[in-house]
């Protein structure tokens, strides 16, 4: 679905619409793949599909899994993402009942080329990553071999950072979304924590009420680490939330009877 189809359906209906960063190989349409196939089987703990106006985008991305022998991963499960006109962002749909809050969750996820990150980190392209300023949720993708790897593991956190950086000067004094560091391929090991850590406080520091979600979308050791272990952590940050807005104009002044007004965290 294109940004204006989403606006209007935004205008009419209460939706979630999330924002998605990360670079190539973060594993982010693999979540979004892994995502569709475990909502599709009803096996989504506590959550039933009710809708989806993007099955035909979901199918097609998901082609390579469906075709996944449990006993051995594909060397590519999911296609690189690209534009359709390298401009604007394409936004998948879904509707699910959150079983526990008794309630319909409907949410639009764009499916993002990492190179958008890559921009962003690289050059601070933010043309097309404008609709970031209406979302709700960040999920930003860090591939959790990187960050397992000492090697690579300190390019891999300044990085991240950057975007973060970038990410939070785009929005300026807007009202922050909440941010959930989504570190992919847990099936892999265990994550370097201290490395999470700096990403986390650099979120933080910059306005962002920031978690961390360890995910597997698929799976290398299913025995240790299942297939979708952490999509519903994942699908649970989409729940309707306070946005916070950032401290400006923080003290109070009286003139006679007159108080100027001001911004405060709530």
């Amino acid at each position: 679905m294109g940004a204006e189809t989403v606006r209007a359906h935004l205008a009419r209906r209460l939706c979630t619409q999330v924002g998605v960063l990360g670079f190539p190989d973060a594993g982010k349409t693999a979540a979004l793949v892994s995502l569709y196939l475990l909502v599709s089987s009803n096996k989504l703990e506590g959550f039933e599909f009710r809708d989806c106006r993007t099955l035909m985008a979901f199918e097609q991305i998901s082609r390579g899994a469906r075709a996944w022998d449990k006993d051995s991963l594909p060397e590519q499960i999911t296609n690189h993402t690209e534009s359709v006109d390298g401009r604007t962002a394409g936004f998948l749909h879904f509707k699910l009942a959150d079983l526990e809050l008794q309630r319909d969750l409907e949410f639009f996820v764009p499916d993002l080329p990492g190179e958008w990150t890559t921009t962003l980190a690289d050059s601070n392209r933010i043309d097309r990553l404008e609709f970031l300023r209406a979302v709700d949720v960040i999920w930003l993708f860090v591939n959790g071999q990187h960050l397992a790897n000492a090697e690579a593991r300190g390019h891999a956190v300044h990085r991240a950072e950057i975007v973060v950086k970038r990410t939070a000067a785009l929005l300026g004094y807007s009202i922050r979304p909440s941010l959930a560091l989504v570190i992919t391929r847990r099936d892999e090991g265990q994550t370097h924590q201290a490395s999470v850590d700096s990403i986390l406080q650099c979120a933080t520091s910059h306005g962002f009420a920031a978690s961390v979600i360890e995910v597997a979308s698929f799976s290398n050791h299913p025995d240790v680490t299942p297939a979708g272990t952490g999509l519903v952590e994942l699908v649970k940050t989409l729940r309707p939330q306070v946005r916070i807005a950032p401290e400006v104009l923080l003290d109070e002044r009286r003139s006679d009877s007159r108080f100027s007004m001001n911004f405060r965290r709530s």
